[in-house]
Order: C-alpha cells, then structure tokens, then sequence
C-alpha cells in the first residue's frame, strides 16, 4: 500500500480555499488509486482528487483523504486515423499540447490556461472561444471512472451515447483515463484590422 503524506496543506491556485487532509496520497497507477479509496471507504472517509487545483469551487477541500493526480500524466494510446488519444488524468493541458502535433493531432478549443489537468478541465467545464465550440469536455469521447466504492466505470459515446450527461451527474468518482477527439495540427494566424 502507498504510505500518504501528513501534514499537507492544500491552497487553489488563488488561494481561495485551503484543507488540511489527514492523508495526501500521490499515485502513479490504477491499482494504487483503487487501493486507496477502497481503504478510505472502508474507514468512512471522504476521498478528493486534485491536479492544478485551478478551481475556485470547493470541490478539493477535505479533511480526509486527498488524493493528487500528477503523476499519472501520460499519453495511454494513440489513434491518429481516428483522431483518438486516451490520456491519463494528471496530464496537463500544456504537456498534451506539446505532444499532439507529434502525432498530427491538436485539441479543438482550448482555455487560456495551460497549467490545468486536463481531468480538471473537463470536470469544470474549461472553455475557450468560439460560438461553435464546446467546453473542453464536450471533445471527450470516453472516459474511465474510478467509483467511491471502488469500481471502474467505463464510459464511452459508442455505449453510452448521453456521456454528456455525465458531467451533471452528483456522483463522486476519479477520472482515470480519457479517449479525447482531436483533429489533424493545424497553425492559428491572428489578423488585424
């Protein structure tokens, strides 16, 4: 089992909000998160996820247990025919965008802020611009949840065609894995006047 941190102290990027968890756990796999909320649970405690802590929502605050999601920040699989990539939950906007176009693949709306995990983003509903563009959760075609029983839930637009939905749902759950849409790289060129 992951031995957690003591003694940590959460603050949001605007430090706006602020918890002392009793455990801070950092995970680097699936087995390591399923084991941890399986023990939280079994002791009654409430379980949280963070990334950037970006938002100003008090959805990370806890004095129980905390788990963070920046080590498990990589690139699972890539599809470029089908203009796929599943990605981990703690990867960041930024890193995703510099990896990408290594595969001919962009994102198709961004935020204006780099820093965010992109588990966080889709979960706060992160947008950009555009009146045809969605937030940043509406480019996710699948998606893999960890429960706060500890099951995995596996979502995708194949089975589940409301996966929308999800994002309204109240249920508590770790985003582990996502299978986004891109499109082929493309270059933006800013005109004036």
């Amino acid at each position: 089992m992951l031995r957690p941190e003591t003694g940590y102290r959460f603050r949001n990027w605007d430090e706006t909000l602020e918890c002392r968890p009793k455990h801070l756990y950092r995970p680097e796999s699936e087995e390591e998160i399923l084991e941890i909320v399986r023990e939280a649970s079994d002791a009654g405690e409430t379980v949280r996820t963070f990334g950037a802590g970006h938002s100003w929502a008090p959805l990370v605050v806890t004095d129980d247990t905390l788990i963070n999601l920046d080590r498990l920040d990589r690139i699972v699989s890539v599809d470029a025919e089908q203009q796929r990539v599943t990605v981990q939950a703690g990867i960041r906007i930024k890193e995703l965008n510099r990896l990408l176009p290594k595969h001919g693949l962009a994102m198709k709306n961004l935020g204006s802020i780099g820093e965010q995990s992109i588990a966080g983003a889709i979960s706060t509903a992160t947008h950009g611009t555009g009146l045809k563009l969605g937030a940043l959760h509406t480019q996710v075609v699948g998606i893999e949840l960890l429960t706060g029983s500890g099951r995995r839930l596996a979502i995708s637009e194949n089975e589940d065609p409301e996966l929308s939905a999800l994002h309204s749902e109240r249920i508590w759950s770790c985003v582990d894995r996502l299978w986004r849409g891109g499109l082929e790289s493309f270059c933006l060129v800013a005109t004036r006047g």
